[in-house]
């Protein structure tokens, strides 16, 4: 969960203190979880596995009651976009003092307006919406989805870069400066004995160019957890290493953005992505096609997540759309 800013004055909020009690902790919860935009996935699963993760007696259902009762206060907008449930913070910006917004990955409530400042590739910061500590509204140089705008090719660079001159500006005695760059003082003669770490390669580069892609895109994950959850979520679909071919690069990204998913849902180690492998390979024993299809992992995930006693019931919810 990411560090949120939540305002003294809740505890004398009236809508605040007319929830129930557990609604309130609840609130707090969806504060503390939520995105730079103030959204957050509302499925009470979901939920339930980041706010209460030792209550076993809090069930989904409590959530959806939970939920409603935040709603009616006026305090947050529950909407559905394409089958899944989000949640938006309505007083987000009233109270939250963001240097930097990101983008969100989840979609906005009709009629929303994100406000985002990021730094982009090439050195460049891009904002849509942003206001200033001193009230003053910069042009917008990218979209509410963070994608930079066609203007901001012309725009200075964050970090310029170059380097100063070598030598100062002038008349310089050439075979002077020769003569001391080439007399070493005893701490450089000394630090010259000492060994010499390796340089660096093009996969380090390339590795941290990744790692940097990864923090920009994927919020909140340590990038060689994202790498080893990925590998995971390729073997359950049976691709335990990816070549080089036409193709291979779309489907790293729906693998790693499958295992980002999943991670969100509480899936952080070996034992859980094994167990989810092991699950998926028992149920999978019921139908012809073996390899998941684009939902049914993510389902299966939430069924595992809300620990159904009914083992059928749950086959059926994990794979209604699936025909053997």
């Amino acid at each position: 969960m990411k560090r949120r800013m939540l305002d003294g004055g809740i505890w004398a909020n009236d809508k605040f203190a007319r929830l129930p009690y557990p609604a309130r902790l609840l609130q707090m919860g969806l504060i503390n979880l939520a995105d730079d935009q103030g959204r957050v996935i509302a499925h009470p699963s979901y939920l339930r596995s980041q706010i209460f993760p030792y209550d076993e007696e809090v069930s989904g259902s409590d959530i959806r009651t939970w939920l409603a009762a935040i709603v009616n206060n006026g305090t947050v907008i529950a909407y559905e976009t394409e089958g899944r449930e989000y949640i938006q913070l309505v007083n987000w910006w009233a109270y939250q003092s963001l240097q930097y917004a990101t983008p969100s990955e989840h979609p906005r409530p009709e009629g929303w307006q994100d406000r985002i400042r990021y730094n982009a590739k090439g050195g460049m910061t891009l904002t849509c919406n942003w206001v200033t500590p001193k009230g003053e509204t910069p042009d917008d140089t990218c979209d509410q989805g963070g994608n930079p705008l066609p203007s901001t090719d012309s725009l200075p660079r964050r970090n310029p870069g170059g380097r100063p001159p070598q030598n100062p500006p002038g008349n310089t005695n050439k075979e002077e400066l020769k003569s001391k760059s080439n007399t070493r003082a005893p701490a450089q003669e000394e630090a010259s004995k000492m060994p010499q770490p390796n340089p660096r390669t093009r996969a380090d580069v390339a590795a941290e160019q990744s790692a940097r892609i990864m923090n920009r895109e994927y919020t909140g994950i340590n990038p060689k957890l994202l790498t080893k959850l990925t590998n995971h979520i390729k073997r359950i679909y049976g691709y335990s290493a990816l070549i080089d071919k036409p193709g291979s690069d779309s489907l790293e990204d729906e693998m790693r953005g499958l295992a980002y998913e999943l991670w969100k849902l509480g899936f952080s180690s070996d034992e859980d992505m094994i167990d989810l492998k092991n699950s998926w390979e028992t149920y999978a024993t019921h139908f012809t096609n073996k390899r998941p299809g684009k939902d049914q992992l993510y389902k299966l995930a939430i069924t595992m997540i809300s620990a159904s006693p009914d083992t059928t019931a749950a086959v059926d919810f994990a794979f209604e759309d699936v025909h053997p």
